[in-house]
């Protein structure tokens, strides 16, 4: 008995012992002296971390569990870095002290931070020492655990002396609110997202909200659930990226809505798109060949398909088959002239030089494209069953086409160089047609509106700006009712200031009024040009482009036309003309005509216009003629 009491009575003294201590403990604690030692030794123990001075004004609060901290800064190469005007810390010492820096609870108010990038790099990034290693990565041997880290009305100024072509950071962020969380176990890391939110300007940009988390284990950084909403434009972000210090391996899925008017003020590519594009992005694979899945619907239309992307820098290229709908270039060309519709499906084997930025998206473009697709309207022309290949060479277009359009069939080879600035639209096609309705032309190719069913053995078409100019060579082709003879040729050119014309070739049944109807010309849409001509002939001549509301006779008043060739088994005017040989020239209204052939059954009254000439004549005529205005009345003293 005796010796449990002596027992007991150590027991109670060794108790009695410790809780004076700790009673001690706990009152130094509080003391002003023991938290002046207390912040010379977080001064001196962040030596370990990092490569800068860490400087604390004040220390307080119950030490044991938690404290505040007043004027922290770090100094990194005699620059201050950070400077926080108030810190609240919630922790408990007996964590800190056996497993590392573990801190229940951060509050940070009014912190500054100046983030400076040299050829160095950033001077953050060199601010946390390198001790333990993991695959390429490095950092601290003990781990970090920042559960609950606030941060609120923070301010971060931005130094970028290096720069870049590909994107612009903003001065100044203000307002800066955080809310997340940081966990880090030799060498892993994982940051939860609650919540950022800033406003940044130069060049200006708000971001709503930001929330996700972020993870580095393995070398793979991994995405979850990553939001980011700015004041125009909404991402979200699920996936990781494998290996992404070496060679990065992608499998990441994006979806959400951007607005490349409000991109492009921190990414100029993105300047002059008026484009607010939807889209669900699928993309794995390394960078150099990045597997894509697309799904993006725009107002310059819809885009589905699957593709591999080379992303790596400097240049872009990309492969593979895309479907489009309602595709419109205006926006992409930043041209309203250039507007299409085009819908079809696409094989793609194209790469973009990322320089000069200054020049053109098509002159930059290089390799090889196929289309195919139901209905296509670009440049004011339009067409459907369209099969077209071709390559990207410089700032033309090089094409092999087929297609229906206007009334019939038509193939096309060649080249487009289309519009930028200080350049106009220029092309030149050659090809074959059939079932070829001019009436169906677009008024801006200024061909005349006759009906037509032309049978093109092979045509050359070419245009720079406004003028276009073309040739063809006719299989039998029918226009307003005549038949055209087989290989006959013609030529036009349009101009800004007219058009000009010329064909060579043969003709059956023939109605001039007809003709005259079409073409426009009233001095021939007369009852007594009603008849059937059949001709050889060579043409050529030219119209004027003549002001709306100008008088019928001005267009022929500017007319020029010289024309020759052979009447056979003709009927015009009342009489037949067997065989005549012939020749016309037309110049400013005046008409010189020469006639050499046999002539039947003519009334001289309906010629004349006279009554009292009225009989049949017919014989042989050699006759040179010259009318001064054919836009006035034909009587014998005008010939």
């Amino acid at each position: 008995m005796r010796a449990i009491r002596r027992i007991l009575q150590v027991v109670a003294l060794v108790g009695t012992l410790m809780v004076g201590i700790v009673a001690v403990a706990l009152i130094v604690s509080q003391t002003p002296w023991f938290k002046e030692w207390l912040r010379r030794y977080v001064v001196r123990e962040s030596k370990q971390y990092l490569n800068g001075e860490l400087s604390i004004g004040r220390i307080g609060g119950n030490l044991l569990f938690g404290l505040d901290v007043s004027d922290v800064a770090v100094d990194v190469s005699g620059e201050r870095v950070v400077a926080v005007k108030a810190l609240e810390l919630d922790y408990s010492v007996f964590d800190f002290i056996s497993k590392g820096i573990v801190l229940d609870e951060i509050k940070l108010n009014a912190p500054v931070l100046r983030l400076e990038r040299d050829r160095n790099g950033w001077n953050l990034g060199r601010l946390v020492k390198e001790q333990a290693e993991e695959a390429d990565r490095k950092g601290p041997g003990r781990p970090i655990s920042l559960p609950s880290i606030e941060i609120s009305d923070a301010s971060v100024y931005i130094d970028d002396q290096v720069g870049a072509d590909g994107y612009r950071l903003p001065r100044r962020i203000e307002d800066l609110d955080v809310r997340a969380s940081y966990e880090y176990a030799p060498v892993h890391y994982s940051v939860e997202i609650g919540g950022i939110s800033f406003k940044a300007t130069t060049p200006q940009l708000t971001l709503s909200q930001l929330t996700g988390r972020l993870a580095v284990r393995d070398d793979n950084l991994y995405v979850e659930d990553l939001s980011i909403r700015t004041g125009e434009s909404s991402v979200t972000v699920d996936g990781v990226v494998e290996q992404y210090l070496k060679t990065p391996v992608v499998k990441v899925t994006t979806t959400g809505k951007a607005s490349l008017p409000e991109l492009a003020r921190v990414f100029p590519a993105a300047a002059g798109y008026a484009l607010h594009p939807s889209f669900d992005v699928r993309a794995e694979g390394p960078a150099e060949k990045l597997g894509l899945r697309l799904n993006v619907t725009s107002e310059a239309g819809a885009i589905k398909g699957d593709l591999t992307a080379d992303v790596q820098a400097p240049d872009f290229g990309i492969s593979g088959d895309v479907g489009v709908e309602h595709l419109n270039m205006a926006p992409l060309l930043k041209d309203p002239a250039q507007r299409s519709d085009i819908t079809g499906s696409a094989r793609l084997n194209v790469r973009m030089a990322s320089s000069p930025a200054s020049a053109p998206v098509t002159d930059r473009l290089s390799g090889t494209f196929a289309f195919a697709g139901p209905a296509v309207a670009a440049a004011g022309y339009s067409a459907t069953d369209v099969k077209l290949s071709g390559e990207f060479a410089g700032e033309r277009v090089n094409l092999d086409a087929r297609a229906t359009a206007y009334g019939g069939t038509a193939t096309a080879k060649g080249f487009i160089a289309p519009p930028a600035e200080g350049r106009e639209l220029a092309f030149e096609l050659r090809g074959a047609a059939d079932n070829l309705d001019l009436r169906n032309l677009p008024a801006a190719t200024g061909a005349p509106q006759l009906a037509t069913d032309l049978s093109v053995a092979q045509y050359s078409i070419a245009g720079r700006g406004r003028s276009i100019s073309g040739n063809a060579v006719l299989n039998e082709s029918r226009v307003e009712g005549a038949t055209i003879a087989n290989g006959t040729a013609a030529d036009f050119e349009v101009r800004p200031d007219g058009l000009s014309f010329g064909a060579r070739g043969s003709i059956a049944e023939l109605n001039p009024q007809r003709l005259g109807r079409g073409l426009k010309v009233p001095a021939l849409d007369k009852p007594a040009y009603e008849g059937v001509v059949n001709a050889r002939f060579d043409v050529k001549g030219s119209m004027p482009k003549v002001a709306a509301g100008a008088a019928d006779g001005a267009r022929l008043k500017g007319m020029t036309l010289d024309a020759s060739g052979t009447l056979q088994d003709s009927a015009i005017m009342g009489g037949r003309l067997p065989q005549v040989n012939f020749e016309a020239h037309l110049a400013g209204g005046a008409l010189q005509a020469r006639v050499d052939g046999r002539f039947e059954g003519f009334d001289l009254g309906t010629l004349a216009n006279r009554q009292d000439l009225a009989g049949r004549v017919t014989g042989s005529v050699n006759l040179f003629a010259n009318v001064t205005d054919i836009t006035a009345p034909i009587t014998p003293e005008a010939v």
